[in-house]
């Protein structure tokens, strides 16, 4: 078996190959993520109107996948992970509006750091809060099981 056999289905297409008039996202899935989102409130879409919201859906994540194998490549991975495309969001127009959803990862010492600078401004721009209010877990307070339900158990 060739490697360009094992990239057909039994209808003699390669996987992820749309047929003409289809889609590969199932129009049912569509409908249910748009409620989600209030993308359509309470318009009804037609059936004509999923399909072409499924073929741009598919074509849109066909030209990130492509962008993130672009960058793997060139970092000569065969393998595409979350900093190609973080670096995709980066570098290409098109993904730019992707930056804070896919954002490139930074080390846990330059997160809390920016978390650090981002609390002082806040402080200083609004004097009203207390420097002396830190963020604490509450304490934890030790409550027997009979007390919980707010009755005994002793009879």
């Amino acid at each position: 078996a060739t490697s360009a056999s094992a990239n057909h289905k039994k209808s003699g297409r390669r996987l992820g190959e749309r047929a003409p008039g289809t889609t590969l996202l199932p129009a049912s899935r569509v409908e249910s993520m748009l409620p989600l989102n209030n993308i359509s409130g309470s318009i009804a879409m037609s059936k004509e109107a999923v399909f072409i919201l499924s073929i741009s859906t598919e074509e849109f994540i066909k030209r990130l996948a492509q962008a993130g194998q672009r960058q793997a490549s060139a970092k000569r991975r065969g393998i595409v992970n979350y900093t190609d495309l973080a670096c995709s969001t980066q570098q290409y127009q098109e993904f730019m509006f992707l930056q804070d959803t896919i954002p490139e990862p930074i080390s846990i010492a330059e997160a809390l750091e920016r978390r650090a600078t981002k609390e002082k401004e806040d402080l200083e721009a609004n004097p009203a809060m207390s420097t002396t209010v830190h963020r604490q877990s509450p304490p934890f307070i030790a409550v027997s099981a009979p007390q919980l339900n707010g009755k005994s158990k002793t009879k």
